[in-house]
């Protein structure tokens, strides 16, 4: 069956995107950059002469707006293309 096929590599191929490369690229930026603004606070209040815990940094996490644009402003134009072109692909079930 070619459309289960196709469905069953596609699949794999999405599932390894997102657990293999995705999840862990985005845990290892979470706690880098959060540590990188933690140390930006404590300098900033050391430089300052402010007591210690009276400054604080902007979590540093996924920019929801962002990737809102980015899903329906290049993921959503992408995969519309993607699948008008399967379309025309001979399926059977």
């Amino acid at each position: 069956n070619f459309g289960g096929e196709v469905a069953s590599i596609v699949g794999e191929t999405i599932e390894d995107v997102i657990f293999v490369r995705t999840l862990p690229g985005l845990a290892m930026t979470m706690v880098f950059g959060n540590l990188y603004y933690a140390f930006m606070g404590a300098r900033l209040g050391s430089k300052e002469d402010r007591a210690p815990g009276s400054t604080c940094a902007l979590p540093y996490g996924v920019n929801t707006p962002a990737a809102f644009a980015f899903l329906f402003g290049v993921i959503g134009p992408g995969f519309s293309a993607a699948a008008g072109a399967c379309n025309n692909l001979p399926m059977t079930t």
